[in-house]
């Protein structure tokens, strides 16, 4: 590993085939503010069922253990657990148990990307959201209480009704954003969660078609493990504001 670089240990559910950011960052990294950070991944077991009980197996200890040892011995700096609903389904006191589980295994600080998503609003100082869910009604209930207990309230909420991760992955979320803006003006930032759905690519063109702050998941998961890392540095609105809007990969 080039001395140099600053490394993410990313635990990235695996269910399925899809072609996720997370396994391709190299290219976008060295092109972006990011260009010191290097990302290793190890995936977790998971049936890619987004229902309450299902996600709480794929956010055990049992299952994100594995991959957090193996990550202590590939020298990360910081674990991420990049899963949205994993790490909400048993609220915000639930999700930092679990970062302290990954602590103590990975042997260095953790995070996970519902607690980076309310980190990433906090640094902008925003209290409170509106919502564009890919989840189920129930599953984004428990996202509504997680924000709120984290000292996010949420405003407006629109869920996209998926049941399984395949059906996040096919989302076309910049016309969903633009859908969303459209039908639900405010000037309140926009919430994007689902680790499944690839966003850093268009980043700048989701913003434009909301015509306010937009933050994604993916977004907020990679800004808060390098933030973590060098012990503070810019809010999550400055540390993207040179990504270009480049067409996916």
């Amino acid at each position: 590993m080039d001395g140099s670089k600053t490394s993410v240990g990313v635990i990235l559910p695996d269910d399925g085939p899809f072609d996720y950011e997370w396994l391709r960052l190299e290219p976008w990294l060295a092109e972006s503010r990011y260009h010191d950070v290097t990302c290793l991944v190890q995936r977790s077991p998971a049936d890619g069922i987004m229902a309450e009980e299902n996600l709480k197996a794929i956010g055990a200890v049992d299952a994100l253990g594995p991959c957090a040892r193996k990550l202590r011995k590939a020298d990360a700096e910081v674990l991420l657990w990049a899963c949205t609903s994993g790490s909400f389904v048993k609220g915000y006191s639930g999700a930092r148990r679990q970062l302290e589980e990954l602590s103590a295994l990975g042997g260095c600080p953790a995070t996970s990307t519902s607690i980076a998503m309310a980190e990433a609003m906090h640094s902008i100082g925003a209290d409170k959201v509106d919502l564009l869910s890919a989840y189920s009604d129930p599953v984004t209930a428990l996202l509504v209480d997680f924000l709120r207990d984290s000292g996010i309230a949420v405003g407006l909420v629109s869920s996209l009704g998926c049941d399984v991760t395949e059906e996040s992955f096919a989302i076309d979320i910049e016309r969903e954003v633009s859908s969303f803006a459209e039908e639900y003006p405010s000037p309140l930032p926009i919430l994007v969660p689902d680790t499944a759905i690839n966003t850093l690519d268009l980043l700048g063109r989701l913003e434009a078609a909301a015509g306010r702050v937009v933050v994604t998941a993916n977004q907020a998961s990679l800004w808060h493990a390098v933030y973590l890392i060098r012990g503070g540095g810019e809010d999550i609105v400055r540390a993207f504001q040179c990504t270009d809007s480049r067409e996916p990969a």
